[in-house]
């Protein structure tokens, strides 16, 4: 009933203000009106957000007792569990909307930092807090401390550091290729929208590019290809690659006492009771090591494997595989902000390697079985 009243006044509110202002001779002429801008939000991320929190809804209540809205115990996907990585999806691409749309008002970066560095405390304490919300209260001493909006917090504080540090200010210039170019201005020089560097010699009307490659579409526009847009971030890729490799050597080397090496099960009663002190691996380990009592206590795999561990499924070694979901967000912005013609393409190429490098991932896992 609220929203439907509030959408009702937000409908009629022009009007009323308008009679209102008539009779107290206010009113201005409608040709003095200043014009609205349009709207430069994204429409596509707003459905893709709003999408998101109705599953979040219908999944946090119940799911209407189908067992795909419920999330997997261990192994597995259901569709609850997709709704976390959207989120995490979309943070990394609004903070490449986000931070472009302030360097293009020439806010400063350490401005910018300073932004994201109150917003990261802001929801790590608005998690920590919202931890106390369980049946019969919390005592201090088993206080949650890992949490979804702690985790998002960090990940969003790291990419959106990365994003401010490396990625400069794109900007447009006048014509280049057939038509009005986005470029990137770093300093006195400026980059094409992939990254290629530009003469900057404003005396030159028309700006050469390297011998890089450049593709263009069937309409004339300047698109980028893989390889640019591989360069253009290649500090990016370069962190998270090391990221990657991180949780890849703690995951499969850490040795963790009393269970064998790269487990990645869920203990207790799986794997046929062998392991029933290994629950999540190196990842439930550390956590335990470091958090003690003030983690999640009640996993989804106790129900089902009767495990008597501890395991936080937003735990701190998570929080690298976190940060490479947010930054597939920030290089989806990238594409969909530098490369207005063959966003489409771009999108499928990295999707057909992505499924590409999960099949080769696969099935070294079941040679090594």
């Amino acid at each position: 009933i609220l929203i439907v009243l509030i959408v009702m006044i937000n409908k009629q509110y022009p009007r009323l203000r308008e009679e209102v202002l008539k009779k107290l001779g206010k009113w201005e002429p409608e040709e003095e009106k200043k014009e609205e801008k349009p709207s430069t939000r994204l429409n596509s991320l707003d459905t893709f957000r709003g999408l998101a929190i109705t599953t979040m809804i219908f999944v946090n209540f119940g799911g209407g007792k189908y067992y795909f809205m419920e999330h997997a115990a261990w192994n597995g996907l259901a569709v609850a569990d997709f709704v976390f990585p959207w989120f995490m999806f979309m943070v990394g691409l609004s903070i490449v909307l986000s931070t472009q749309s302030q360097l293009k008002r020439n806010v400063a970066k350490t401005v910018i930092l300073k932004k994201v560095t109150i917003r990261f405390i802001k929801l790590f304490l608005i998690g920590i807090f919202l931890n106390t919300a369980v049946p019969g209260g919390v005592e201090l001493s088993n206080w949650r401390i890992p949490g979804v909006l702690q985790r998002i917090g960090f990940t969003f504080f790291v990419c959106s550091v990365l994003e401010v540090l490396f990625i400069p200010r794109l900007t447009a210039v006048d014509s280049f290729g057939g038509g009005e170019r986005l470029t990137v201005a770093a300093d006195d020089n400026e980059y094409n929208e992939c990254g290629k560097f530009l003469n900057d010699n404003p005396d030159i009307p028309e700006k050469k590019i390297s011998n890089w490659r450049f593709g263009h579409s069937s309409n004339g526009e300047a698109s980028c290809t893989g390889k640019s847009l591989l360069f253009h971030t290649w500090p990016q890729w370069i962190i998270m690659s090391l990221f990657t490799g991180l949780w890849c050597a703690i995951t499969f080397a850490m040795p963790i006492p009393g269970c064998p090496t790269g487990y990645l099960g869920a203990g207790g009663l799986a794997d046929d009771g062998q392991y029933p002190n290994c629950t999540g691996g190196a990842a439930g380990y550390i956590d335990r090591l470091i958090f003690g009592p003030n983690m999640y206590q009640h996993p989804t795999c106790k129900a089902l494997y009767r495990t008597t561990h501890a395991y936080d499924p937003e735990g701190l070694l998570g929080c690298l595989t976190g940060i490479i979901t947010v930054y597939s967000g920030v290089l989806a912005g990238h594409i969909i902000v530098t490369n207005k013609s063959s966003r489409g393409g771009t999108l499928i190429k990295l999707v057909v390697l992505a499924g590409i490098t999960g099949r080769r991932r696969r099935g070294s896992k079941q040679e090594a079985a």
